[in-house]
């Protein structure tokens, strides 16, 4: 049981909270304590958190929409129908999170739900060659071993969640592997194709989960650790994964987890720079990673066994590498918005020649990947030019609800 987003009402003493008894909608309470006694009661049912405001409401977010409700803070009720303030409002279903704040004066500040994306192929001289699927709001996306099929997690604004979505490149038919109120999000294929790991609030804070992809009914536990692990790649043997993991809450280290045998977790590196975007060479003898202990995120790689000192390949900047199916070229975004190419000669001891920029997109490039012959990309990238989840502030929200009534 998770007993988050305390806030105090009024005369001080007593404050309003939230129990999350599980992962379903029917197991949130909004709660109310006091400071002197250690009971507490349940006032009703809320998926989000809550903010007291004056003239007597609380404010809490539902079905991706802001609403105001009449609350009783005498006697403690919830009271009245709830008037909807604002919609497309950014949700977080896992945690109960609402970003919004309310003044005691009227005001409300709220941020709005990230702008849909749009799934796109480009070439490599950045020429578009085609959507794949409709616009949506997509974060994690992976392209199959064999190139046939993409994995990806698709957020709903009004669930707030995601689900993961499997897409035949061929035919453009999409299979949705779940679809309940929880969050799994950045699937990662297995060596053979047949299976994903992903990330999943199911029981509470996130873990890794495992299913076969052709058996959406079939997911299980993988890993379960204190803080945020995030499932980055596994090698063509499928003998690791590389995830990242918290330190401290604030930073993102590397490590590797055997999928067989004993199945221990170890670290890869673990420094208090942030260490991310681990992607294992064709051959597993490499892993190109980002790091950002010079002060800007760059790429190196570094043996996979931990030998050897790491080197790095972008001269000015980089993030998210990719390697080509053969080994023969690696891929990383520059400082600038470059998709860069990196010519590799695979081996014991590899070799990297100078970046050359193949294309540009005009918006920011949220995430790609690479077809296993290098020869297209897929990206994805804002519908419009609008900024990422803007903020908004709405005065005087009173007069909306009593015009309402």
């Amino acid at each position: 049981m998770n007993l988050i987003w305390p806030q105090f009402l009024p005369d001080g003493r007593r404050f309003l909270f939230f129990s999350n008894l599980g992962p379903g909608a029917g197991h949130r309470q909004l709660r109310v304590g006091s400071l002197d006694s250690k009971e507490s009661r349940a006032i009703g049912l809320v998926n989000s958190r809550v903010e007291y405001a004056v003239p007597g409401y609380l404010l809490y977010a539902r079905d991706g929409a802001l609403f105001a409700q009449p609350f009783d803070d005498r006697n403690e009720r919830l009271g009245g129908e709830p008037r909807q303030l604002a919609s497309d409002v950014h949700y977080f279903f896992g945690p109960s999170h609402a970003v919004f704040s309310a003044s005691q004066t009227g005001i409300i500040a709220y941020q709005t739900a990230a702008p849909p994306l749009r799934a796109e192929w480009l070439a490599r001289d950045g020429k578009r060659i085609g959507q794949l699927g409709k616009s949506a709001s997509v974060r994690g996306i992976r392209l199959s071993p064999d190139g046939s099929r993409v994995a990806m997690d698709i957020r709903s604004d009004q669930v707030g969640s995601a689900d993961i979505w499997v897409v035949e490149i061929g035919s453009g038919v999409a299979n949705r592997l779940h679809s309940d109120a929880v969050d799994e999000i950045m699937p990662v294929w297995s060596a053979d194709g047949s299976r994903l790991i992903y990330r999943s609030d199911r029981m509470g804070p996130p873990d890794l989960y495992e299913l076969a992809v052709a058996d959406p009914g079939s997911e299980k536990p993988r890993l379960s650790l204190p803080g945020v692990p995030q499932p980055e790649d596994v090698s063509r043997d499928g003998g690791w994964l590389a995830f990242l993991s918290e330190v401290a809450t604030t930073v993102w280290n590397i490590w590797l987890l055997p999928l067989d045998g004993q199945r221990t977790p170890q670290p890869w590196v673990r420094t208090r720079f942030n260490q991310t975007s681990p992607r294992f060479s064709p051959d597993g003898r490499w892993i190109a990673f980002e790091s950002d202990e010079s002060g800007d995120p760059e790429i190196y790689i570094a043996l996979t066994d931990g030998g050897g000192q790491k080197r790095r390949i972008s001269p000015g900047g980089g993030r998210r590498p990719r390697w080509r199916a053969d080994g023969k070229e690696l891929y990383y975004v520059a400082s600038d918005g470059y998709v860069m190419s990196v010519g590799v000669t695979p081996g014991p001891a590899v070799s990297a020649g100078p970046p050359v920029p193949l294309f540009r997109v005009d918006s920011e490039l949220q995430n790609y990947d690479v077809s296993p012959d290098g020869s297209r990309f897929l990206i994805t990238l804002p519908v419009n030019d609008a900024p990422a989840s803007p903020l908004r502030v709405i005065m005087n929200w009173p007069a909306l609800v009593n015009g309402a009534k």
